[in-house]
């Protein structure tokens, strides 16, 4: 069974120049789309099968929102089980903490 390569792992095959440059602007993306994540996950309302739905106001008070949700519903349908397994897996390969996310 292989193990789940994380991108320090990947990073250990790389010129120093794609761990200045490019593993850290990757890095940062996922922050973004990681907080991004949370915020839906937050603000969304589950049914018991956990498919989610959002209100319309909540777009409103968050308009950052509007496209990546309308874009995250045609991708996964907005189960709740797969968007906290985008939120997990990112976490686990570009190594991010609770804190990095602050």
């Amino acid at each position: 069974m292989n193990e789940l390569k994380t991108l320090k792992d990947i990073e250990d095959g790389f010129s120093s120049v794609f761990k200045i440059t490019y593993a850290k602007a990757l890095r940062q993306e996922a922050i973004k789309w990681i907080k991004k994540y949370t915020l839906m996950n937050e603000i969304m309302t589950w049914d018991s099968k956990g498919i989610g739905s959002i209100e319309e106001e909540h777009l409103y008070d968050h308009p950052e929102l509007k496209t990546d949700f309308i874009i995250l519903r045609e991708i996964i349908c907005g189960y709740k089980y797969d968007i906290e397994g985008i939120i997990n897996w990112s976490k686990h390969f570009f190594n991010i903490s609770e804190e990095d996310l602050k």
